[in-house]
């Protein structure tokens, strides 16, 4: 299936103001919420870790995404995005997450899965090595399909995890990471899964008998 099936949500092109000041739809869920620098979003502080939930809910198979601004996180830092948020205003609600890293040297950024349960935080299998660094423009993103938690960079799934824990429809949104640099956040979509559709067309063998 592509990623992602949905749409770009918010653009952040407005006024420079918090995120939420100029769009109603989103709900602050940590601290004073992302900060809109010339059209992209970032933190309002560096030196404190900010989010923003969407402030709609979703079906429980969902997605979101976002595009990488601004400048790429300090070595040892991420960007991160969640679904399943089961508390809009509350980043300490259950939810899965996902953490995209730079890391020293080249070649070897990261991304990890993650669940939170009752404010316990449990790695969802290995970390993955993207194999790349990071780079402005870079999608990255995240689906919760069933039981299946998938993490993708520019369209393309890096890695599945398997969990259960968190079944329930929630909320989707972004986090920045205190002390992380001057990231910022652009694109940022999602929502419940769109499922393609197909059309049946009649086999070689119905064609024939239809036109007897």
């Amino acid at each position: 299936m592509p990623f992602p099936t949905t749409s770009v949500l918010d653009t952040f092109t407005r006024a420079d103001d918090l995120v939420g000041a100029g769009n109603s739809n989103w709900a602050v869920s940590r601290n004073s919420g992302l900060y809109i620098y010339t059209n992209e979003a970032g933190p309002f502080s560096a030196a404190i870790s900010q989010a923003n939930s969407w402030a709609a809910s979703f079906p429980a198979n969902q997605e979101v995404f976002y595009t990488l601004r601004g400048s790429v996180p300090n070595p040892g830092f991420w960007t991160m995005c969640y679904v399943r948020l089961q508390t809009s205003t509350n980043l300490d609600a259950d939810c899965y997450y996902l953490l995209t890293f730079t890391t020293t040297g080249t070649n070897n950024d990261e991304q990890s899965l993650w669940s939170q349960v009752s404010l316990v935080n449990t790695q969802l299998g290995a970390t993955i090595n993207l194999g790349v660094d990071t780079a402005l423009g870079d999608q990255f993103g995240m689906s919760a399909s069933g039981t299946t938690i998938t993490a993708y960079r520019n369209g393309t799934s890096t890695g599945s995890r398997t969990d259960s824990a968190i079944a329930a429809a929630g909320y989707i949104g972004l986090q920045t990471q205190a002390n992380s640099g001057a990231v910022r956040m652009d694109d940022f979509g999602g929502g419940a899964i769109a499922i393609p559709s197909f059309v049946a067309r009649p086999s070689t063998y119905m064609r024939a008998r239809l036109v007897r």
